[in-house]
């Protein structure tokens, strides 16, 4: 769960020095219909105040809540609505398996918006036969779309690799932010 998550994530920072909070949100969290402060400004206060958020969708909505939100209540989509409120230039969406591969077992590299509606339909027929319940490649696709129609570039790889091999093309899937 999320407390273990963060944990992991708090000590791993404390190695490095750097401060961090945890901050469990839902996708109306964005709202300014709220009184107080918004999401998207604690997001900035940490940012300028060099804390890490750690964030985390907040499990505690039923599935059923979850499935009628726009991003699909996914961490993943979460992720990628993060990245667009801070202004974010890269996302990267980590995972167990790698990049996203094609219907020959391949890992695909550079994905431009051209290939996009493609790859998501590849990813959606792929999510359909797991019994693995929401989330997976769809959810990582759907995330990384999300975020490079929004001029961000979004990465998919797998957890531990080097970030400088992931940007370099190394490895993983490189969603190619839309500049437009």
């Amino acid at each position: 769960g999320s407390a273990k998550s963060f944990t992991a994530w708090q000590n791993e920072l404390l190695t490095r020095n750097i401060k961090s909070g945890q901050l469990l949100v839902t996708h109306r969290d964005f709202s300014d219909d709220e009184s107080g402060p918004t999401v998207r400004q604690l997001l900035q206060d940490n940012i300028n105040s060099g804390i890490v958020t750690v964030g985390n969708e907040n499990d505690a909505l039923s599935v059923e809540e979850l499935a009628l939100l726009e991003y699909g209540g996914e961490n993943d989509g979460l992720a990628a609505r993060v990245a667009q409120e801070v202004g974010a230039t890269a996302l990267f969406l980590l995972n167990d398996k790698g990049g996203v591969y094609d219907n020959h077992e391949q890992e695909l590299g550079q994905v431009e918006e051209s290939e996009w509606a493609s790859i998501l339909l590849m990813a959606q027929n792929r999510s359909a036969r797991s019994e693995k319940g929401t989330g997976g490649v769809f959810a990582k696709v759907t995330a990384a779309i999300a975020a490079a129609s929004a001029g961000i570039d979004a990465y998919i790889d797998r957890a531990g690799t080097p970030v400088e091999q992931i940007i370099a093309g190394d490895t993983g899937t490189h969603f190619v932010a839309n500049k437009s």
